[in-house]
C-alpha cells in the first residue's frame, strides 16, 4: 500500500498597517519570522458607498470593507499548490491589519466567527493581529454625493452583470414595477466588467423607468507595477465574502437589513463535478451554507438581524430565463457574462465556451428557446456546434458535468431517492439540516425543492447540444 504524505499548508504573513499597501512575506520552516520581502498597492473606491444617503457611515463598515478587501488581496497574492495536490491546498494565512474600532476586532469570540466563515470560503486557515488605524489616507467622513434618499425604503442586491443577477432583477422589477426603489450593488475588478454591467442597467432602466433603480459599483483590484507583477492565485475563493461585505455594507446604510442575491440552485450548491473535487476546490461564493455563516457572522458584528436571500435557490438556471421578463429583454442577454475567465483576452471572444459556467449558460438558454441570443462567435470554442473540433483537453468540464449528471441521475431513480443522493454528495444533507433549522423551512418541503431541483436539471441537460454533440455521439461512434 501507497503511503499517504501529508504536508503542511503554505504560510503567508501579510501586513496591511499602512492604507491601499500590503507587505508581503512568505513563512517557512527555514525563516519562521523572515522579513518581508516586497511589497504590492491596491484600491478599493467604496467613497461610492460613503454618505450614500447623506447620513455619516459608521466606522466599523469601513472597517468592516478594509478586512475585506485585505483577505482578498492575501489570497490572490498567495499561490496555493496545484489542485491536482489534494494534500496541499489549504494556505494558513497570518495578517496584521489596522482599524479604526481596535476593541471590537480583538474580541476573541468575534475573531471565531470570522474565522469560522473565511476558512468555509476557502479552506484556509487565517490569524489575525489588528492594531489601530492612525493614517489619515482612508476614508474617515462623510460624502454628499447622493444626499437625496429613494422615496421608500430600497430593496438591495448584489448585481454581478452574469445571467442569473440579469434574469432575477429583470423578474422583480417586472413583479414589482409600482412597489419598491432598487440599489443594485456591484463589484468590479476590470473594465470590461464594470462596463458590461453598466450597459445592462441602463438597459433595464430603459425598460423599467418607472422603478427607482441606483446602480452602486464599487471598484477594487491592484495597483500594478508592470514590471513586477507577480503571479495571481485564481482559484479567488475570498470573492463571496467580498461581494456580501460589499453589498451587506450598502444594505445597512440604506436602511435595509436584507441583502438579495440571484442565483440559480445548481449554480449556487455547485456539487462536485467529479471525486477528486474536495472542499473547496468547488466554489462556496453563494453556496446556502456559505450564505447562513455569513448571515451569523454580520449579525455578530453590527448586533442587529440581518438576513440573506437568495431567491432562486430552488430553480435551475433556464428556469430563470424562461420568465417573461427575461424573454422580453432578450437584447440584454448578450451582453451579460458567465465564463470563469471572462474577459477572455482575445478580441471578440470574450468568453471560454468549455468551463462549467460557459456550458451551464448555454444549456439555460437553450432550454429556453433564447439560444438566437447566444451566438457562439462570441465563444473561443463552441461546443454546441456539430463542427466544433474541441480538443480532449477542452472537453474535460463536458465530461466531469456528464459524469455528475449520471450520478444524479441514477440517484434519483431509486426508490429512496434522497437518501441515495445524500449518500453521494454529502453535502445535500447538510444543506438540509441547516436550512430546515436556520430558516423555519418544512422538512419535506426541502427534500421535495431539492429533489425536483435536480430532476428538472437532469431533464435540461440530457438534450443538451454540446453533450449530444462531443459525448453522445463519441459512444455512438466507439
Amino acid at each position: 500500500m501507497s503511503k499517504v504524505l501529508n504536508f503542511p499548508p503554505l504560510s503567508y504573513r501579510y501586513d496591511f498597517s499602512v492604507p491601499n499597501i500590503v507587505k508581503i512575506g512568505l513563512i517557512n520552516d527555514n525563516a519562521p519570522n523572515s522579513s518581508f520581502v516586497s511589497e504590492q498597492h491596491f484600491f478599493v473606491r467604496d467613497e461610492e458607498i460613503i454618505g450614500l444617503f447623506g447620513s455619516e457611515i459608521d466606522s466599523l463598515h469601513l472597517d468592516w470593507i478594509d478586512l475585506a478587501i485585505a483577505v482578498y488581496v492575501a489570497d490572490r497574492l498567495s499561490l496555493r499548490e496545484s489542485v491536482k495536490n489534494r494534500n496541499n491546498w489549504k494556505r494558513k494565512f497570518s495578517i496584521k491589519i489596522a482599524v479604526r474600532n481596535l476593541e471590537i476586532w480583538q474580541n476573541e469570540d468575534w475573531q471565531a466567527e470570522l474565522k469560522n466563515v473565511l476558512n468555509y470560503y476557502t479552506d484556509d486557515d487565517w490569524e489575525f493581529e489588528f492594531l489601530s488605524l492612525e493614517s489619515k489616507d482612508r476614508l474617515n467622513s462623510v460624502n454628499n454625493k447622493l444626499p437625496i434618499p429613494p422615496a421608500k425604503t430600497p430593496r438591495v442586491a448584489l448585481y454581478s452583470g452574469g445571467l442569473d443577477s440579469f434574469a432575477g432583477i429583470s423578474q422583480q422589477f417586472f413583479n414589482n414595477e409600482d412597489e419598491n426603489s432598487f440599489i443594485l450593488v456591484s463589484g468590479a475588478t476590470n473594465h470590461r466588467q464594470d462596463f458590461q454591467q453598466r450597459q445592462q442597467i441602463k438597459g433595464l432602466i430603459e425598460k423599467y423607468h418607472s422603478i427607482e433603480i441606483i446602480h452602486q459599483t464599487i471598484k477594487f483590484g491592484f495597483n500594478w507595477n508592470n514590471s513586477e507583477h507577480p503571479k495571481e492565485e485564481n482559484s479567488q475563493r475570498t470573492r463571496g465574502f467580498v461581494f456580501t461585505t460589499l453589498g451587506a455594507v450598502t444594505a445597512l446604510n440604506a436602511g435595509s437589513s436584507i441583502l438579495e442575491i440571484y442565483e440559480n440552485g445548481i449554480g449556487a450548491i455547485n456539487l462536485p463535478y467529479d471525486n477528486s473535487q474536495v472542499g473547496t476546490m468547488n466554489s462556496r461564493g453563494v453556496n446556502p451554507l456559505a450564505l447562513l455563516r455569513m448571515e451569523k457572522f454580520i449579525q455578530k458584528l453590527i448586533n442587529q438581524d440581518f438576513q440573506i436571500k437568495n431567491l432562486y435557490l430552488f430553480n435551475t438556471k433556464g428556469e430563470m430565463c424562461q420568465h417573461e421578463a427575461v424573454q422580453d429583454l432578450e437584447e440584454i442577454i448578450p451582453l451579460t457574462f458567465s465564463c470563469d475567465g471572462f474577459p477572455v483576452q482575445t478580441a471578440g471572444k470574450p468568453q471560454c465556451g468549455v468551463c462549467t459556467s460557459c456550458l451551464l449558460r448555454r444549456l439555460s438558454l437553450e432550454t429556453t428557446d433564447l439560444f438566437v441570443c447566444d451566438n457562439g462567435e462570441q465563444y473561443l470554442t463552441d461546443l454546441t456546434s456539430k463542427s466544433s473540433k474541441a480538443s480532449f483537453a477542452q472537453l474535460n468540464n463536458l465530461r466531469a458535468m456528464e459524469w455528475q449528471y449520471q450520478i444524479i441521475k441514477n440517484c434519483l431513480g431509486e426508490k429512496d431517492a434522497w437518501q441515495t443522493l445524500v449518500i453521494e454528495f454529502p453535502i445535500l444533507q447538510t444543506i438540509f439540516s441547516e436550512l430546515t433549522a436556520e430558516k423555519d423551512f418544512q422538512i419535506d418541503d426541502v427534500q421535495s425543492k431539492i429533489l425536483l431541483l435536480y430532476s428538472r436539471y437532469c431533464a435540461e441537460w440530457e438534450n443538451f447540444s454540446a453533450r449530444l454533440n462531443n459525448i453522445n455521439s463519441k459512444r455512438k461512434a466507439a
